[in-house]
């Protein structure tokens, strides 16, 4: 959840303007459980890059193990952007 509204906080607010009591209000959680968690913003902006980093990564991979020809490997990346699409909603709004 923590992350789910950081995501949207960050994209829609941008770093600078991001404010963490809003994070962890719009979260559900105290502010204290939320440095429980995080140390800082950027701890948990660095957090958020790291979860989009890693979508991302996990996406290309599925597309690099793919055998064929470049067709064959389009194909994938568009079934692949369709699923991270479907399953990331929230990433992807953003």
């Amino acid at each position: 959840k923590i992350l789910d509204v950081a995501v949207k906080e960050f994209a829609s607010k941008g770093f600078t303007s991001a404010n963490i009591n809003d994070i962890s209000k719009n979260a559900g959680i105290s502010i204290g459980s939320m440095y429980t968690y995080f140390s800082s913003k950027e701890d948990l902006f660095l957090t958020v890059i790291y979860y989009g980093y890693s979508l991302l990564e996990n996406a290309l991979s599925e597309v690099a193990e793919v055998e064929g020809d470049i067709f064959d490997k389009m194909e994938q990346m568009i079934r692949t952007a369709q699923y991270y699409s479907k399953k990331f909603q929230n990433v992807r709004q953003y």
